[in-house]
């Protein structure tokens, strides 16, 4: 058997107990961890597989292997039910080892908000609960961005979060400069605005040249009743959507809706690039990064099927036909799984001849074409790192390149607000790139006053703490950077000598003025050129810190703010004021609800709803 950290007793008997039914397995590793979650149509012999010496697995698996310590598994009735639980949990754990979109929140969505009397179409970073809201995508920023762009720029619709419910006197400048059909001041009626909102699913669904003639027909009939005004608007609604359209090659001669996707790998990495072909026209492509691969050829299948199973079960719109570039196995499953998403059938092909196999070459060339192109950025943007770090080494005088760049960065709102709202942030950039997961914040537990140095310290103290109980942690820091001028530097570095670190850790400070660098030992600062990489590189880390620093400080001093808020009103007790937030959020949010919707909170009841109301109204919170 392949190599595992699982007795090989406690192994057999794990084999021998698994069931020859269809379910969902989970490998777990150290401390219960989730390594990897899979399918399959007969556990016994699929988790069999995995410890069979037999079977030439690619590297990444045979790791996950070693680590395994632990099987679970969850038995369906079902090869669909147990393809369906397997999305679902790969959605909720997030396993290291299965193969996953790259940067999933990114991936954002065109959202139209129907449970709103007027709906807004906005940009949506994922799929809430509301049952009403309408989605299309995911798609990538790019993309996203274009649609809503396109669609503000030709429809006249409302952007504003206002509560129409209430009166409204004025309207904004989008409905004084025409890009607003002004429902807050009753500029148009419900049916109006809901037929512009059913003429944009229309573009969103890919049937621009039916709108456009639709458009054209009813402008015609607009003049004929001497609506000029009406006719215009129609006029310059149909020219916008043909441009569009205009741009969309014709690729079939059968009014169809189609996805075509293929997987392109090497360099270590995977890339799967979609077509969009609807009525049969190209209206779209897009690419998505996958992770959790090592872009080997024999992971193609692997890559292919967890794209599939991912992107279509947070997908607004799935098409009747997909087209592949190879078979994935279970292609049956997934067009039953895919068909009860729909609502209707669902067709997935590998195209073998003729028009399809033609745009599948096409996807392909992309695809290909899109993976160089990304990774000849990367080779560019490490040559340019390199370039910045080797000249940071030189410039500050350190020992050796610094592959870990630690910042700090202290944040306060001034004096009175220090205790509640001070705080000091670490960042950490590895070889030039950030690494999120060592980011930190400080919040300032023992400084009554605004001494920014005092602050810094505390921090570092702590820091520094670290390192005693995690011995060697100290030697991996390559640059310990702060922000701020010679003060700083002078307060860090006594901090350092007494605690005996400052031979083995390299300390400067940039000061923000002139973009200058203080080291210890040298009286002048050093400044690079404006073109330098490691110029930008520096600033761009003190940046981050600064940035970090601020958005905890905000949300440290807006919880302050929301406590003095409802402190203040009579009735609303520690118990209260938490349900009121963890119902809706924020006091600014609270504020926007009706009296009706905060009644329905437990112990609220309408009395209590409409004193909150009025005393967020007299602090200002309207």
């Amino acid at each position: 058997m392949p190599v595992t950290k699982i007795p090989k007793e406690k192994l057999e008997k794990l084999l021998d107990s698994m069931p020859a039914k269809p379910g969902c397995y989970i490998m777990r590793g150290q401390g219960g961890n989730i390594l990897y979650i899979g399918k399959a149509k007969i556990l016994k012999n699929r988790v069999r597989s995995y410890f069979q010496e037999s079977v030439n697995h690619p590297r990444r698996t045979r790791r996950m292997v070693w680590q395994v310590r632990d099987i679970d598994i969850i038995i369906t009735q079902t090869e669909l039910e147990a393809l369906t639980l397997e999305a679902t949990l790969i959605k909720q754990h997030q396993p290291y080892y299965n193969v996953k979109l790259k940067d999933d929140k990114s991936y954002p969505y065109v959202k139209i908000t129907y449970g709103e009397k007027f709906p807004r179409v906005v940009l949506a970073r994922d799929i809430t609960r509301d049952p009403d809201a309408r989605y299309y995508g995911p798609y990538s920023a790019l993309t996203v961005r274009r649609a809503l762009e396109i669609i503000h720029d030709t429809f006249q619709l409302r952007e504003c979060h206002d509560d129409l419910e209430k009166e409204k006197r004025r309207a904004c400048l989008q409905y004084q400069i025409g890009r607003c059909l002004g429902p807050c001041i009753g500029g148009c009626d419900r049916d109006e605005y809901m037929r512009m909102i059913s003429d944009i699913e229309m573009f969103l669904k890919g049937d621009g040249e039916k709108l456009a003639d639709r458009l054209e027909k009813e402008m015609a009939e607009a003049s004929r009743e001497m609506d000029f005004e009406r006719a215009a608007d129609l006029r310059d609604q149909a020219r916008a959507i043909r441009d569009v359209t205009a741009k969309q090659l014709v690729v079939l001669d059968r009014y169809v809706d189609q996805d075509y996707i293929a997987i392109a790998l090497g360099w270590g990495k995977a890339l799967a690039t979609m077509f969009f072909v609807r009525g049969g026209k190209l209206v779209g492509k897009d690419n998505f990064g996958l992770i959790g691969t090592t872009g080997s050829e024999n992971e193609r299948a692997m890559s292919l099927y967890a794209f599939l199973e991912q992107y279509y079960s947070r997908a607004g719109v799935i098409p009747q036909e997909i087209y592949i570039d190879n078979d994935p196995g279970d292609i049956k499953v997934l067009e039953e799984w895919l068909t009860g998403l729909r609502g209707g059938k669902v067709r997935i092909r590998v195209p073998q001849k003729g028009d399809k196999l033609k745009i599948l070459e096409m996807v392909r060339e992309n695809a290909k074409s899109e993976l160089e192109a990304i990774i000849k950025k990367e080779e560019d943007d490490e040559s340019r790192l390199d370039d910045a770090l080797k000249e940071i080494k030189k410039a500050l005088h350190l020992p050796r390149r610094p592959h870990w760049i630690e910042c700090y960065d202290v944040s306060n709102l001034g004096f009175d607000n220090t205790q509640h709202t001070a705080t000091v942030s670490r960042v950490v950039y590895i070889d030039g790139k950030p690494s999120k997961d060592d980011y930190r914040r400080y919040r300032i537990r023992h400084i009554e006053s605004q001494d920014d140095y005092a602050m810094m310290q505390e921090a570092i103290t702590r820091r520094l703490k670290e390192f005693s109980e995690e011995p060697g942690e100290a030697g991996k820091i390559g640059l310990m950077l702060l922000d701020g001028g010679k003060g700083h530097l002078g307060s860090i570095w006594k901090l350092l000598h007494i605690a005996g670190f400052d031979d083995k850790i390299s300390l400067a400070a940039l000061a923000k003025r002139e973009e200058e660098i203080f080291i210890p030992g040298r009286e002048s600062p050093i400044s690079f050129p404006e073109s330098s990489p490691a110029r930008r590189l520096l600033i761009e880390i003190r940046d981050e810190a600064h940035r970090f620093a601020n958005r905890y400080r905000v949300v440290l001093e807006r919880k302050r703010l929301e406590d003095n808020i409802l402190n203040r009103i009579p009735g609303v007790g520690p118990k209260r004021k938490e349900m009121l937030l963890r119902h809706f959020g924020s006091v600014k949010k609270l504020s926007k609800a009706t009296v009706e919707q905060i009644a329905e909170i437990d112990g609220i009841g309408e009395e209590l709803a409409k004193t909150i109301l009025e005393g967020l109204e007299r602090d200002g919170e309207k």
